[in-house]
């Protein structure tokens, strides 16, 4: 009898179900049919939460679950339709499924969906708009889903989504007095409208219209500097003003109020401010019952106009009826003085070297000044000289920046070169550099107005002669003159004001003593375009940059660690080089994420060739070039891809390490996963060519493909007539991302399979053998298995 051996085929299938499980509010969650599949539709934070609500301006997600494999044949198009207050959130370019917006407030997919195949887990980012939302609002998606099959059937269900808007009042409002407490004086007050909001924008509103009264219990207001709109009262006791719209992403907002006081030594004056805010947006009159010149709240309605929960308004008596706010903010803040007979003629002066011991003082390098003279009396300041001798053997000075924040005061500067020269400059900033010629001396002199809360900041530039031996101390001392004065001052009281004092004088000095040259590393790990939330599949373009802000060369070793836990792996090919001289700010030995295209200078220096391990950046940096200018440093910056494997959703953090002689230093670069549901199932057979009679294996692969846990996996595999199963039942085990392998329980035979309450996690693959034997009368060439299916529900 002649043998025939044939040949046992299988076929690659891949889908996804998802089809949630959860019990979700029906509002946050909907579901409908289409060709005996379960179309389904969530609102999901960005973590995968259900939400009933969310704070305005925060993304979150709309999750839609379109199935596969319904032999159509066709592709989906879906069109979403929102309410005015939602708006689309950032989708990362590379993400498989783009939507974009095709008219306002509607959407549509700008990349194709097939129906067959994979299923589709598609995130569509939203929020609520910032700042106008109100608090308890409702927002709403009306999404259409038509799918047009292969044989041009056409089919179509709509979905109906909501939540609501959650948003506060972040909004305070504080009074200060800043300077000045003579009686018959000038005072000086701050009226500052703060956000107390951590994070500005988010879950909070804007001020949408505002008035201020500032209210001062002695004499009058006599100016008032700031954003002021509609500006009304001057030299009176009451002043008032607007504040027009402040965006809810501003910190602060700062209002400059003088006040003066004819009142005795000993009376302490108040200075008060009422505010009343219209918070939001304006909201419609409709849902509103009107009495006797009252605005009443209904309970929060759904208008059909605008679906706004309103709130309480009490009107002014006899006025006009005004539309109501989303929410208001009145109250007052105060703050008062004691007047004094006595003027106080007081200046804080020093002298600092302004980046501390960020910097390496060693021969060659650069370092810098900052000389600071602010007003710490009760009477403006003038006649004020700093005068700045160099240790001209020591050090060359390059520049010379003067700032001054007093905006009534002007003045001249002075630098002696061969021969000394004197150059006017106005209020108020002035620069000069030098690259040969340096001063040995310095001046500055206020030619008129005065110094009242404001400061003058002088920052002197220099460079360590290069003859210095380390071990050498430098110091550098600074002197300033001044005279206290009421020039400037509306004598408002016809009284004559007490001496302001004679002159005063101080002297400020900073000492460095000339170091060895030594290196300074810094690191960071960045992702150069910004984008930092990704589907898997994706690839990262990571960017690791060290820096050297010394002198001296710098040896150690970097490490950045793509596996476990973050689940990257890195794209073989994808590393680049980049190396040489860049800006640098000395503030922070941390340096920014630079760019190659920005570097310049070059040196012959080797750069290093690291290992690219499928999950492992690392490798030796020996005798990198240092650069000890003031605002440059050399750099490496090394680029790389690396591909998101399967992992759960939500926010990762991927370190970079530098080990260096004084410790590790590290850097951190975060990125997001969206929440994807996808399954891929395989299919094989234990052995390729099989006798009449023979006994074999099909072994069917479910992998958790995305990055949600999988549940209620089902496998459908309809045996072809060639086989017959068994002997034996099916096994199945489960094969984890962390190379783990554990048995589970399988139930069901040919063609449904189960495995019970088993889940999966993002990256792991539940493997199923089913036994089979070739029939003994079975003579054909070859034997097809096409279909092996598998179904999950995210966990």
């Amino acid at each position: 009898m002649t043998r025939v051996r044939f040949i046992i085929k299988t076929l690659l299938l891949l889908f996804a179900a998802v089809n949630s499980t959860c019990t979700l509010y029906a509002q946050q969650s909907a579901q409908c049919g289409m060709l005996g599949n379960q179309i389904g539709a969530d609102l999901m934070s960005s973590g995968g939460t259900a939400l009933t609500s969310v704070k305005t301006g925060l993304e979150f997600n709309l999750s839609l679950t379109l199935p596969g494999q319904n032999g159509c044949n066709g592709t989906y198009s879906v069109n979403i339709t929102t309410s005015n207050n939602i708006t689309n959130g950032y989708t990362p370019q590379n993400y498989p499924y783009q939507f974009a917006a095709t008219a306002t407030n509607q959407y549509s997919n700008v990349t194709s969906l097939p129906s067959s195949g994979q299923g589709l887990g598609i995130n569509i980012p939203f929020k609520f708009v910032p700042g106008t939302t109100c608090d308890g609002e409702t927002g709403t998606f009306a999404i259409s889903i038509d799918l047009t099959c292969a044989d041009g059937s056409k089919h179509n269900c709509t979905l109906k989504l909501s939540l609501t808007a959650i948003a506060a009042n972040y909004w305070t409002v504080e009074k200060h007095h800043v300077f000045g407490d003579l009686s018959g004086g000038a005072l000086y007050w701050d009226v500052i409208i703060r956000n107390t909001n951590p994070t500005p924008g988010i879950g909070d509103l804007n001020i949408y219209s505002g008035s201020i009264t500032d209210a001062v219990s002695s004499d009058a207001i006599t100016s008032v500097t700031g954003n002021v709109n509609n500006l009304t009262g001057l030299n009176t006791a009451t002043a008032k003003w607007s504040t027009g719209t402040i965006a809810s992403t501003i910190p602060y907002v700062v209002y400059h109020v003088v006040t003066y006081s004819c009142k005795p030594v000993g009376t302490v004056v108040q200075n008060c401010v009422d505010y009343n805010f219209c918070l939001g947006k304006e909201v419609s009159l409709h849902a509103w019952n009107v009495d006797e010149g009252v605005a009443k709240a209904n309970k929060p309605v759904d208008a059909k106009a605008n679906k706004t929960p309103l709130v309480k308004t009490i009107l002014p008596g006899g006025g006009t009826l005004q539309k109501p706010c989303c929410t208001g903010a009145t109250g007052q803040a105060c703050d008062t003085v004691t007047l004094t007979a006595k003027p106080n003629v007081s200046s804080n002066f020093a002298k600092t070297l302004t980046y501390g011991n960020n910097l390496n003082y060693s021969p060659g390098c650069e370092g810098e000044y900052q000389i600071v003279v602010t007003n710490n009396g009760n009477v403006p300041l003038n006649n004020i000289v700093v005068t700045d001798t160099f240790p001209s053997a020591q050090i060359d000075v390059t520049q010379i920046t003067v700032t001054a924040n007093s905006t009534s005061m002007n003045y001249n500067v002075g630098y002696n070169t061969t021969p000394y020269n004197t150059s006017g400059t106005p209020y108020p900033n002035f620069t000069q550099t030098w690259s040969g010629g340096y001063p040995t001396q310095f001046t500055l002199t206020t030619t008129s107005g005065t110094l009242l809360g404001g400061s003058i900041i002088i920052k002197v530039r220099f460079r360590i002669k290069a003859t210095l031996t380390p071990g050498t101390v430098v110091n550098n001392c600074a002197s300033l003159n001044y005279s206290g004065t009421y020039n400037g001052w509306a004598n408002w009281c016809n009284v004559s004001l007490p001496p302001a004092g004679q002159s005063s004088s101080a002297q400020s000095c900073a000492p460095f003593t000339v170091q060895q040259p030594k290196a300074i590393p810094g690191i960071m790990k960045c992702i150069p375009n910004g984008q930092q939330t990704y589907s898997v599949g994706d690839i990262i373009h990571f960017r690791v940059v060290i820096s050297n802000h010394g002198a001296a060369n710098f040896s150690g070793n970097l490490a950045d660690l793509l596996g476990l836990p973050q689940h990257l792996q890195y794209v073989p090919g994808s590393i680049s080089y980049a190396q040489g001289e860049g800006a640098f700010s000395s503030y922070s030995t941390t340096p920014s994420c630079v760019n190659p295209s920005d570097l310049s200078n070059a040196t012959g220096w080797q750069t290093p060739t690291l290992s690219a391990a499928a999950q492992n950046i690392s490798g030796a940096i020996t005798n990198m070039p240092g650069e000890c200018a003031l605002d440059k440093a050399y750099y490496l910056i090394i680029d790389f891809d690396a591909k998101v494997l399967p992992q759960s959703f939500g926010q990762y953090v991927n370190t970079a390490t530098l080990t260096t002689a004084g410790g590790t230093l590290h850097s951190d670069a975060y990125y997001n996963i969206m929440r994807v549901a996808k399954i891929i199932t395989t299919k094989a057979a234990s052995t390729g060519f099989v006798e009449a009679g023979q006994p074999f294996n099909y072994i069917i692969n479910v992998c958790d493909a995305g990055s949600v846990g999988l549940t209620n996996i089902k496998v459908k595999d309809i045996l072809p007539d060639c086989v017959t199963a068994g002997p034996g039942g099916a096994t199945a085990t489960v094969h984890t991302a962390a190379g783990t392998i554990t048995t589970t329980a399988v139930t069901g035979a040919a063609p449904n399979y189960s495995f019970g309450s088993l889940t999966i996690q993002p990256g792991d693959t539940v493997q199923l053998v089913i036994p089979v034997t070739r029939k003994s009368t079975d003579n054909s060439k070859s034997c097809c298995n096409a279909l092996a299916k598998g179904t999950a529900s995210p966990a």
